[in-house]
């Protein structure tokens, strides 16, 4: 048919659709029904809640600290919060605790020890911690806090040296 001709005029442009299955699109959902296939409903429905459980931990841990803040609800497996050190003088300090925060951030890739995101809440600089994974466990959040702990102590340092 007319609509599956391509280069007509010989224009010599590069057809994606002439490396590929014609008229065929990838079929995304067949993942997700194979898990389904495969496990069902309840494991699924299980590890689901394992990780929000998690997450919950995380941020009872954050809500127990000193040096963390949690900024948002934990409905489901994300935990958003800034690290703000001991040193009471900056829990205020909005501008202080994004420069912190972004400067963690940039410290933690860095690293390699773990990986972790970073958003705004209400206008403030914040990490985002996602759990998807159903291996993660109670001592990987936990270790997570240790290492930005770590990290964004030797920032903080850093910062008061250098004014």
């Amino acid at each position: 048919p007319d609509y599956l001709r391509s280069d007509a005029e010989g224009s010599g442009r590069f057809e994606f659709m002439e490396h590929n299955f014609q008229l065929s699109r990838n079929f995304k959902a067949l993942k997700v029904w194979m898990t389904f296939k495969a496990y069902g409903a309840e494991v699924l429905r299980a590890a689901i809640q394992e990780n929000i459980d998690t997450m919950r931990h995380l941020a009872a841990l954050i809500d127990q600290s000193s040096d963390f803040e949690r900024l948002a609800p934990v409905p489901l497996s994300i935990v958003c919060f800034r690290y703000r050190t001991d040193d009471a003088r900056y829990h205020e300090d909005d501008e202080y605790l994004s420069l912190l925060n972004g400067k963690l951030l940039e410290g933690a890739e860095k690293d390699g020890r773990i990986f972790i995101s970073g958003t705004k809440i209400q206008g403030r600089s914040a990490l985002r911690a996602c759990c998807v994974n159903h291996r993660t466990q109670a001592r990987d959040v936990e270790y997570l806090l240790n290492v930005l702990r770590e990290i964004g102590s030797g920032i903080h340092e850093k910062l008061q040296k250098n004014g």
